[in-house]
């Protein structure tokens, strides 16, 4: 984590969140991803399409 998002990394080291990061770095690499992107329009996608997910009836 700390070589891949160093900005997020010194962030939660503070809290020691990053002793646990091993755990869970499957789930939560796609997110850190979306989150240290510096691309607008990577981002306008991704908020594009969760907004459509999110605006469905749920059944």
């Amino acid at each position: 984590m700390q070589v891949k998002f160093p900005k997020t990394f010194y962030k939660i080291r503070g809290m020691n969140l990053d002793m646990a990061y091993f755990l869970v770095e499957g789930f939560l690499e796609p997110y850190l991803i979306y989150i240290n992107n510096s691309s607008n329009q990577f981002c306008a996608g991704v908020n594009h399409e969760l907004a459509k997910i999110l605006s469905c009836e749920v059944r």
